[in-house]
């Protein structure tokens, strides 16, 4: 019976979690060319989040405090999908380089096809989807750099690659760094889903010895597989032991 009961309980979780981060978010007003959104509840603003960009701008400092309704709110998230609900008829656009400051919380999800850097401030203590923590919700096609505060309890970057704080786990790679061939650093020991979504790269050198783990569950010693999960990359090459 605890058997069949445990299962239950599980999928029961799941399905409660999956629910609970898809809320919708039917209010949105532009200031100074920034969509956000929020919730009202009673007659209260809250839940406030950058949501897109009116226009197209070199770079972007977000603010940390907005006025909706007469009253003063924090930001401290940033929700910008690929796409908006019909019914809000909002137009969006990307800036080059986007200042997430110091106040921000989380980035639940960056959809910005013009990005090209990004600087992360020491306050930011997620980088991930709303619904899981298994891959960063980085989706900028013409990233070429990402940046992080050294003050960042949470995460860093090296070479403008997004890991960990440990470095332990890499979080994303810039679709559009320079250089072409990458090697998998030694104390990297898991890559996130997606971390190599749509890069540039030929070449990746991974040393053969090294069991990676994976949330998306990779066999490292399948080149298929591997190749697919860098995404384009022409070629995987597996260092000697």
């Amino acid at each position: 019976m605890k058997k069949l009961i445990t299962p239950l309980i599980l999928m029961l979780l799941y399905v409660t979690n999956a629910m609970s981060c898809h809320s919708e978010h039917p209010h949105c007003v532009t200031v100074d060319g920034i969509h956000y959104a929020y919730e009202i509840r009673g007659k209260e603003v809250c839940d406030v989040f950058v949501y897109g960009f009116e226009t197209a701008q070199d770079s972007i400092v977000l603010p940390t405090e907005v006025t909706i309704k007469g009253g003063k709110h924090k930001v401290t998230s940033v929700y910008i999908p690929d796409e908006y609900p019909s019914f809000l008829k909002i137009k969006t656009s990307s800036p080059k380089i986007l200042v997430i400051p110091d106040g921000y919380i989380d980035i639940s999800m960056l959809t910005l096809p013009e990005l090209e850097k990004i600087y992360i401030s020491k306050s930011v203590t997620s980088v991930h989807d709303i619904c899981t923590s298994e891959y960063a919700a980085i989706s900028c096609g013409k990233l070429k750099e990402i940046i992080v505060d050294p003050e960042n309890k949470d995460y860093c970057s090296i070479g403008g690659i997004l890991y960990t704080k440990d470095k332990e786990a890499l979080l994303k790679y810039p679709p559009m760094r320079s250089g072409g061939i990458f090697t998998i650093p030694t104390h990297v020991k898991t890559i996130h889903i997606n971390a190599f979504h749509s890069c540039n790269l030929k070449k990746i050198f991974y040393p053969k010895s090294r069991k990676l783990q994976s949330y998306d569950q990779f066999d490292a010693e399948d080149i298929k597989e591997l190749r697919e999960h860098i995404g384009v990359a022409k070629k995987v090459v597996f260092l000697p032991k």
